[in-house]
């Protein structure tokens, strides 16, 4: 396959197409080609927008751009982002001190911007040979 994002003809035969259950009665917004962001109807609270957005690639910089594609699907999709949870999946070679730089960056935009870091996981993997950063937006 080529890299980058899958063509839309793939996305609907090998994505789109293999989903077996949709609940249409309380998602208002859901998965489709363009659609970046999914609206749900969660009973009393009333509805909920979700949004992820994976990076890989170069430390520098590319954990600010996940987290502003996330919001920025958010935003598009007429939502407010008040939480945010985020994916680590690191190579060998990163030492603390980059996680460090890239939690730092990570709050200060949150903080910027009144985001809740909510969560999230972190692990080292001899599978990646670059860092992998999944941001989710809530």
């Amino acid at each position: 396959m080529k890299i980058g994002k899958l063509s839309e003809s793939t996305l609907k035969r090998a994505i789109l197409k293999t989903i077996k259950y949709r609940d249409r009665k309380r998602t208002k917004i859901a998965c489709n080609v363009g659609i970046d962001a999914s609206r749900m109807d969660v009973s009393d609270w009333g509805e909920m927008l979700v949004s992820t957005e994976t990076l890989a690639g170069p430390i520098d910089k590319m954990y600010n751009r996940a987290i502003i594609r996330a919001c920025n699907n958010m935003y598009a999709a007429g939502g407010i982002v008040e939480a945010v949870s985020f994916a680590f999946t690191l190579p060998e070679y990163v030492k603390e001190k980059h996680i460090r730089q890239i939690m730092d960056a990570l709050s200060d935009y949150c903080k910027e911007h009144s985001i809740i870091i909510s969560g999230g996981h972190t692990e080292v993997s001899n599978y990646v040979t670059e860092p992998v950063v999944t941001v989710t937006a809530f």
